[in-house]
Formats: C-alpha cells, sequence, structure tokens
C-alpha cells in the first residue's frame, strides 16, 4: 500500500490515459470530456505527490524531486491547452491526450528513480510517446522525418545506455546510484564508468548535487555544461525558423541549469529550481507565441514575424516579453533564474570561469533573440495573403497566464523565492 501511495501520481496519469485510448476507439467525438479527464488527472497528480523523503532504495522522492515533479505537471497542462484548438490533432484527441500523459508519467519515474535499470525504463518511456507525438500528423512529411531522426538516435542511445549500464554492474555489482561513490574513490576505476556517469549526470538532478564533489569529475561536467550552452547558441544563429531558434535555445538553456548542477552548494540547488520555474513561463510562452503567429499566418518562419508590432501590438509586445526573459533581460523572471545560478557558481569560488563562459554565451543568445524582436518592430511585413482574423481562444489565455507570471515573478520575486526556499 505504501508504494502504491508513492507511485499515485504515475498510476492516475497512466490510468487516465488508458482510459483516453479506450474513449478516442469508442467515443472519439467526446473532446471535451477527454480534455477534462486528462487536465483531472494531472491536478490529481500534483495533489498526490509523495512528500520529501519518502522512497526506498530504488526510489526516493527529495524536494527537488518534487519541485520539478510540479513543473513538469504543470507544463503538461500548458501543453495540453496550447494543443486544445490545433486543427491537426482533432481527429484523435483521446490519442494524444493519452501520450502526453504516458510522457509525463516516464517524466516523474525518472526524476524518483535511483536504479540505473529504473532510470532507463522511464527515459524508454519518454522517447517511446515522443517519437509518436514526433510524427503524430502522418500527412506531414517533415514531421515523419523528425520522427524518424528521432528514433534512430533514441534506438543507438538506448544500445550505448543498457551497454553502460552492464559494464556498470559488472564493476560495482549492483545497477543503483548508491555505490557510485564507493566506485569511483576506489582505485582504478574504469574510465569509461566516468565518462558514462558524465553523461548520465544531467538527467539524474537530485542525485548530483550530493557526488559531484566526491567523484572529482568536476573538470569533465564544466567542459560538457560550457559545449553545451556554445553549441546550442551559435547553432540558434544560423536559425531562420522560429521553432528551430527556440529548439537549439531549450540546449543553451540546459547549459545554464547545468552550472547549478556544478556548483553543487545549497544555494546552486535553489537557484536550479527557481530557473526551472522561469523557464517553464518563459520558454512556454515563447513556443505559445510562435505557434499563435503560425495559426494567423501559417508559417513558423523568422520572416513570418514581420510587422506584427503594426498590426497587433499588445502580440508583439508579449512575445517581447517572452524573448527578452529567455535572454535575461531585468525585471523579467529569466533574468532572476540566471542571476541565481550564476550566483549559486560563482558560490563555488573554482568555477568561476564556467561563468565567464555562460556569460559570454547569454550574450550571443541575446542576439539572436533580438532578431525576432527586431522584425516585429522595425521590419514591414510583404503584401500577401490576409492574415487570419485573431480573436478569444484557450491559446490566447494561455499565453496571457504565462506572461503575468513572467511580469509578475520578475517585478516581486519573493513569493517565488519563498516557495522555493531560497535566499539570496
Amino acid at each position: 500500500m505504501e508504494l502504491v501511495r508513492f507511485f499515485a501520481s504515475e498510476i492516475a496519469l497512466a490510468g487516465a490515459a488508458l482510459c483516453l485510448l479506450t474513449l478516442d476507439f469508442m467515443a472519439a467525438r467526446l473532446r471535451s470530456a477527454m480534455t477534462l479527464l486528462a487536465a483531472a488527472a494531472v491536478t490529481l497528480a500534483v495533489v498526490v505527490l509523495p512528500p520529501s523523503g519518502a522512497g526506498q532504495s530504488f526510489f526516493s522522492a527529495g524536494s527537488l524531486t518534487g519541485g520539478f515533479s510540479i513543473i513538469v505537471l504543470l507544463g503538461t497542462l500548458t501543453a495540453l491547452a496550447f494543443s486544445r484548438e490545433d486543427p491537426s490533432i482533432q481527429k484523435n484527441w483521446g490519442s494524444f491526450l493519452a501520450l502526453l500523459l504516458l510522457a509525463s508519467a516516464g517524466c516523474l519515474l525518472l526524476l524518483k528513480s535511483r536504479d540505473f535499470i529504473f532510470a532507463f525504463i522511464a527515459i524508454e518511456l519518454i522517447s517511446i510517446s515522443s517519437f509518436i507525438l514526433a510524427a503524430f500528423e502522418r500527412r506531414e512529411l517533415h514531421q515523419l522525418e523528425g520522427a524518424l531522426k528521432y528514433f534512430l538516435v533514441g534506438a543507438f542511445s538506448s544500445a550505448i545506455g543498457l551497454y553502460g549500464i552492464s559494464l556498470y554492474y559488472a564493476g560495482a555489482g549492483t545497477t543503483g546510484f548508491g555505490a557510485l561513490g564507493r566506485l569511483f574513490q576506489a582505485d582504478g576505476a574504469a574510465i569509461f564508468d566516468r565518462l558514462t556517469l558524465a553523461g548520465l549526470m544531467l538527467v539524474f538532478v537530485s542525485f548530483a548535487f550530493p557526488v559531484i564533489k566526491s567523484l572529482k569529475i568536476t573538470p569533465v561536467f564544466s567542459a560538457l555544461a560550457c559545449l553545451t550552452m556554445t553549441v546550442g547558441n551559435v547553432s540558434a544563429i544560423h536559425q531562420n525558423d522560429d521553432k528551430r531558434l527556440l529548439a537549439y535555445s531549450s540546449i543553451a538553456q540546459a547549459g545554464y541549469m547545468m552550472l547549478g548542477i556544478l556548483a553543487a552548494t545549497s544555494l546552486a540547488s535553489g537557484a536550479l529550481l527557481l530557473y526551472g520555474c522561469a523557464y517553464l513561463f518563459m520558454n512556454l510562452g515563447a513556443f505559445g507565441c510562435i505557434q499563435w503567429v503560425e495559426r494567423r499566418r501559417g508559417s513558423t518562419g523568422i520572416e513570418a514575424c514581420d510587422g506584427l508590432a503594426l498590426t497587433n501590438l499588445p502580440f508583439a509586445l508579449t512575445f517581447c516579453a517572452f524573448l527578452l526573459s529567455l535572454a535575461g533581460i531585468p525585471p523579467l523572471v529569466g533574468f532572476l533564474g540566471k542571476y541565481a545560478v550564476f550566483a549559486g557558481v560563482l558560490e563555488a569560488g573554482q568555477f568561476w570561469w564556467v561563468a565567464v563562459v555562460a556569460g559570454v554565451n547569454a550574450v550571443i543568445g541575446a542576439y539572436y533573440y533580438l532578431r525576432i524582436v527586431y522584425r516585429m518592430f522595425f521590419v514591414e511585413k510583404e503584401a500577401g495573403a490576409p492574415a487570419a482574423a485573431a480573436g478569444f481562444s484557450t491559446l490566447s489565455l494561455t499565453i496571457g497566464i504565462l506572461l503575468l507570471g513572467t511580469l509578475a515573478f520578475g517585478l516581486y520575486p519573493k513569493p517565488l523565492l519563498a516557495l522555493i526556499n531560497l535566499k539570496f
């Protein structure tokens, strides 16, 4: 019974997913009922999250696990709201929601995992759901191409991961995370195990904090953080499609979050969670704005943003707020998140050079975010087909809520800092 209570959130999501698949097969017209069921399942999953400190050897729930679990579930609700009026998924709405809930359940399992085997199972649940979602609109060739590439990369990654787990088991006699400290402090530890752990450390956020210093692999992790930021930002510079630009930007944002893991201090751990909250508001808000532009102008290319300030100034200002927040411009919530992780890594002392690299990358990121702002305010739209009429929608409402969080927590962060229990 205790195990059921510990996995109550995952059970709620998986049970609702099975019901949604059944409804989609037997009563596909009940879209509103399916939406309510999915939203209720996510809400219930938030309510029944296990308390901090619960768990056993294979799974546990710390403060970071609980915080990021809430971020995952809130992100799921946001994705549900964004997708509700998408015409491309009207036909199989129940199946779409089921896949979304299963992916969320996989994320929750991954956050709780303290064993490589269970973590692998959670990653596979996320990946398989994502493969199908990527190609959900089967008539779009670019979606099929993206899903195929994702599948091939995922298949190779899974094979390499399983091989690494088998080597870890051969050396440590267990697949649990608990033996990592003993393994890497022992003389003559295999260098392959060090590289495997370095590659996986970003995934196991709550595990990384207590062991990163004892394992003495900070040089490898420092280089990985710098490489992640640089590759993401440099790749984003050359993108002329807003979705791809934000996708590469997300890689860079992950690099900034790695600073909190690298520092491994109490301030850095709170900063990591704060950055996750900020990222929820500003990144999903920016993606929502791109979806809004695509529905009105039929494209996600950067040229689709031309002249938006002339045709819809409130929306242009909203999109601008999300982009400036991603760039870390005060007084938006993105600045607060970046300041927190920079403060955490500088507190550690020996990683000042990583903070310098991160600062240079922040400037690079500001450049490509401002490219979109420039086109909205200073480039006139070429004559063409009339834009679709704008009106009230769930998408617009959700963007408004995300904008409120981006502005409110940036201007008055005290409630958010108190919730995270973070003090500068």
